[in-house]
């Protein structure tokens, strides 16, 4: 399947150049960066897995960044 698909690849980006090139992958300097804020939630976590919690005993991670959970936004996780 992997023949077939690399061959239909081939032929198609063939008949479309400008494709083609659009389908490069990035170069590293352009890839999204995390924010700080994701940085500092996998931080946290990455801290709390250390001192033998899981996801089940971490809990909610805005609470490890002290934000407060408001009814709307628990309710939505809970659907």
């Amino acid at each position: 399947m992997a023949a077939l698909s690399q061959c239909f690849a081939e032929r198609y980006f063939a008949a479309h150049p400008e494709l083609a090139v659009w389908s490069e992958p990035l170069p590293p300097e352009q890839w999204a960066k995390p924010s700080e804020r994701l940085t500092r939630c996998n931080q946290l976590l990455a801290e709390q897995y250390a001192e033998g919690r899981n996801i089940f005993t971490v809990g909610d991670v805005r609470e490890l960044l002290g934000e407060e959970i408001t009814p709307q936004a628990a309710q939505t996780l809970a659907h």
